[in-house]
């Protein structure tokens, strides 16, 4: 496929600044070169590279903000505390892995809530990292997190 290094480009670029997955990120990119592919003129004069950039970065975007909406779990799960679910009640949702990381955001949650999501995000991969998880475990203990939080 043409293009290939641009849109892995485009993607890891969205993909270390947000965190969200990369797989779904390559998709949505996927699809939107696809797109601009089919919607190209070059009688307008600008370059095809160039366009696809412009249209990827926009779908990615959006995605992220509709993601962003969805995708809280460490503001969500400090909300969630001091509302009516107790540690003990909400805990019990979560495998082991994710109870984890609600556990050290639970210890403090002053310490994550006053963070930026994305900065939250970041300390507890850094936190856990240095506990010796993998990228992997902490990624998807989080979106555990998410699916618990929307669903509590």
């Amino acid at each position: 496929m043409e293009n290939l290094n641009l849109l892995r480009k485009i993607t890891w670029s969205f993909h270390k600044s947000t965190g969200l997955d990369w797989d779904e990120l390559f998709q949505e990119s996927y699809l939107a070169y696809r797109y601009a592919l089919e919607h190209y003129d070059p009688n307008k004069g600008v370059s095809i590279s160039s366009f696809i950039w412009t249209h990827i970065s926009n779908q990615l975007r959006t995605y992220y903000q509709n993601e962003k909406k969805h995708y809280e779990p460490l503001h969500d799960l400090s909300k969630a505390y001091h509302k009516e679910y107790t540690p003990d009640n909400f805990l019990e949702l979560l495998t082991p892995h994710a109870e984890k990381i609600a556990e050290l955001i639970l210890i403090s949650p002053k310490k994550f809530i006053e963070l930026k999501p994305k900065d939250a995000r970041k300390k507890v991969k850094n936190i856990m990292l240095n506990r010796g998880w993998s990228m992997d475990k902490i990624e998807s203990s989080l979106k555990e997190l998410k699916i618990a939080c929307s669903n509590s």
